[in-house]
Parts: C-alpha cells; structure tokens; sequence
C-alpha cells in the first residue's frame, strides 16, 4: 500500500516521467494500475447495485398496490395468471411489453410495430431484442417440464429473505465485468495514447524516452483521467474531449521539465556510452605507445 500512496503523489508532479524512466522494474506501475481499477469497478458496481436495489423496491411495491392477490401458474406447459386485469399492454416510443396468455386480444405479430419488446402468451414467450441479429426469438415453455405456482406475496417473500445473497451475487458480477471492461479498454486505448505521446517526444527531441516508459505513463495518468470522469458523472457535468485535455496537461508539464532538466533520463545508457568512449580512447592510446 505505501508504493500504492507514493504513486498517488508522484502522478501529480511534472517530474514523474522523469522518474518511472529510472525504474527498472514495472510492479509499481502494474499494481497501481490494477489497484485504482479494481476501486472505480467496485465504486460502479456499489452505484449498479444501489440503483438495481431502488428499481426492484418500486417493482414489488407496485405490484403489491396494483396486483395484490396475484398469482402465476404453468401447468402442462400453459401459463395462467390470477389478479391481473388481462390482457396488459404497455409500450414506449420504440419497445412493448405486452401479456395476454388467453389469446384474446393482442397476437406476437404486435412486436413488428416495434424495435424492441415482450410478448407473454399462454404456451410461449416471445422477445425482440433492437441490437440482435434475430429478429424475435421464441421460448417454448412446454419445454419447462416442472409445474409451479407461485403469488404475489410469495415472491414478494423470497426476495425479502434472500436480499442479501442477491445483492451480493448481483454486485460481484458487476464487479468482475466492470474490471474485465475497465482494464480491458485501458490496456488498449493506452497503446494509441502511447504512440502519440511518443511521436510526440521523438519532435520534442526526447529520444532517450521509450515508447515502453510513455505506455507505463499513460497507464499511471488514466487515475487522474477516472477522477475527473467520476466527478463529472457525479455531478452530471460533461467537458468535452477530458480525456485528451488532461493527457495533454500532464504529458506536456511532464515534457516541458525534461527538456530543461540537465539531470539524464537514462543514466545506464550514458554510462554506457562513456564507457565505450574511453575504450576507445584507451585502445588509441594503447596503439600510439606500440608505435
């Protein structure tokens, strides 16, 4: 946790690329990355959960206004419905959901007016997804061989009893995804932030700076990138290309104290080169003594 805390406060500073170039090794920089993803997924998963939560208070409170004595039954593959004043219609701009498990008003063929929807009938459901290749797809609920039944109340009751595991079952699969997309996407835009920040550093003069340090750099900045893009959904405010503002900020205060700090970016490497001048000079010497 301290390499953690010290990265969080040499990312601010203009001289921190000049730094990650003098590491050898790249742990800091992969555990920090892993570190502040792993917390803006578990932030969003925390907001995901909390919202689902709000959404399925309202559902059962509904359902226990409107559908009080409710009931559900498939029997011998054909659903029935006790409480509801059937047929139920209901739809918004381009999606429906519809239910009318006695057939007598509306028919699946309603779906076509619309890009995306349900459709509940007595023996099959039917769902029309806007982004799926297949325009609707059916489920056969013959298919399901066990009969149940099940009321308002009753499912009202198992959700209660089992809130806890649902809502920590629900938030660790945000979580993983979240982290999968999170990283994922980083991992591959940083290689196009790399690359122009690289070029860039190349114009610049900066040819000591490898595109290996600018990719660790971009991945060590994408912290501040996440702190500034949840302040903004917070606060429902949105600024144009942040992204690009705040990479071009840092890499340009960053640059800026490279070109005029004397200090070597890569001090190994002029060792080396020295090394190789006074070699050289020693052969000649060497050679000038035979003589």
């Amino acid at each position: 946790m301290k390499a953690v805390l010290k990265r969080f406060l040499e990312i601010w500073k203009p001289d921190f690329l000049q730094k990650l170039a003098k590491e050898e090794s790249q742990q800091t920089t992969w555990f920090f990355w892993f570190f502040y993803n792993s917390i803006a997924a578990l932030v969003f998963s925390i907001v995901l959960v909390f919202m689902m939560g709000q959404l399925l208070n309202k559902g059962l409170t509904y359902l226990a206004i409107n559908y009080p004595d409710a009931k559900v039954t498939l029997e011998n593959g054909r659903l029935s419905t006790e409480g509801f004043n059937e047929p139920i219609f209901w739809a918004e701009k381009k999606s429906a959901f519809i239910m009318d498990t006695k057939g007598e008003k509306y028919e699946p063929s309603m779906l076509d007016k619309y890009s995306a929807g349900y459709f509940i009938g007595g023996t099959k459901i039917y769902n029309k997804k806007a982004d799926s290749s297949v325009e609707t797809s059916v489920y056969d609920l013959s298919k399901i061989e066990k009969n149940f039944s099940i009321t308002r109340q009753a499912l009202n009751d198992k959700i209660e009893n089992n809130l806890i595991k649902i809502y920590l079952i629900t938030l660790l699969s945000f979580f993983v995804f979240s982290l999968i997309f999170l990283a994922g996407f980083k991992l591959i835009s940083a290689l196009w932030w790399a690359l122009i920040f690289w070029v860039l550093a190349l114009i610049l003069g900066i040819k000591e700076f490898k595109f290996k340090k600018i990719y660790e750099g971009v991945l060590n900045f994408y912290f501040i990138v996440l702190i500034f893009q949840g302040i903004g959904v917070f606060t429902n405010m949105h600024i144009p290309f942040l992204t690009t503002l705040i990479f071009l900020l840092l890499f340009s205060l960053n640059f800026r104290h490279l070109k005029k700090n004397t200090e070597p970016i890569a001090p190994q490497l002029q060792e080396s080169k020295i090394k190789e001048e006074q070699e050289v000079k020693n052969e000649k010497i060497e050679n000038n003594n035979l003589k």
